[in-house]
């Protein structure tokens, strides 16, 4: 329903849809057919190209999450390793395991292993 009502106003719109096709991909986040289908009712031969473009659009964007994703996995290990030799260090100087668990941010559990390792 709202896929015909958009594809009505952009066969009236200007000649170049593809401002808008982009905004309605980023914001709406129409899957591949849907999108096909809007394109092939409006600019039946600009189909190919658009998608092409869609598809780099689409490819980069998931390679730039892929690394920021990345990237925050490597600071929270990062981060859980620093945890894990500080908890150590105020374990060998005697602290006790509820003390280091708050000081750490590790839970008690985690610390008891430490312990046995």
């Amino acid at each position: 329903a709202v896929v015909e009502l958009l594809i009505a106003l952009l066969k009236d719109a200007p000649e170049d849809i593809e401002p808008i096709a982009y905004y309605l991909v980023r914001v709406y986040g129409y899957d591949e057919q849907t999108l096909r289908k809007i394109i092939r009712e409006v600019q039946p031969r600009e189909e190919e190209k658009m998608m092409s473009q869609f598809a780099r659009e689409i490819q980069s964007k998931a390679l730039q999450e892929g690394i920021q994703q990345g990237m925050q996995q490597g600071i929270q290990q990062g981060e859980h390793k620093k945890a894990v030799e500080m908890a150590g260090a105020l374990l060998s100087k005697g602290m006790g395991i509820s003390e280091v668990s708050e000081i750490s941010g590790l839970s008690e559990e985690e610390i008891r292993k430490l312990l046995i390792h």
